[in-house]
This record gives structure tokens, sequence and C-alpha cells, in this order.
């Protein structure tokens, strides 16, 4: 995907924040404020996880707010849903997603 913002500045990856942003709209969060507050209530240990640049800083409502006014929705769900298609295509489990087996 293309990145939408300039290099000067840069403190979280693209796909550090989709992936922040994913997280907190699977957990309730529909509004840039609302993921703003979700990723502050987060521990270093979460976002060092989510893949941001020290593990300590979260990124701030206004670089979400930018990055969801900038991206292109449709192409992210392509891709995403491209990408669970084909994890799901070869049996293999979704990273972070535990698989439960019948005994």
């Amino acid at each position: 995907m293309e990145r939408p913002r300039a290099r000067r500045g840069l403190r979280h990856s693209q796909r550090s924040l989709i992936a922040i942003i994913l997280c907190a709209v699977i957990s309730g969060a529909q509004r840039p404020t609302a993921i703003g507050e979700w990723v502050k209530r987060l521990p270093p240990t979460m976002l060092r996880c989510r893949g941001t640049a020290d593990g300590h800083e979260p990124p701030s409502e206004p670089t979400i707010r930018h990055l969801l006014q900038t991206l292109d929705i449709t192409a992210l769900e392509e891709k995403l849903g491209g990408w669970l298609h084909a994890r799901r295509a070869e049996d293999e489990p979704v990273a972070g997603c535990a698989r439960k087996t019948s005994a």
C-alpha cells in the first residue's frame, strides 16, 4: 500500500498503525477519538508487540485520524481479505488466533 505520510517525524510504521487500529476496532472503538483512547490504555509490552517504534509512545489521536483520512480503505479491505483468504486456503492458523482442536 502507498504511504500517504512523509518520512519526517515518522514514529510508527503504517503497518503498526493499521494493526493497532484494527485491534481497537475489533475491541469496539468506532471513531478516531475512541481508537486514540483505546491506544492510550495499552501497556508498553502491547505497544512493542504491535510494532511501535520504541514500545513506549503510543500513536496520537491526530496521527490515527490522519491515517484514516488518507488511507484507501477499499484497498486495505481487499488486501486484508486476500491475506485472510490465503491463510484459510493454506489451512494455516491466523497469527494471534489460537487454533482449537477437538480431542
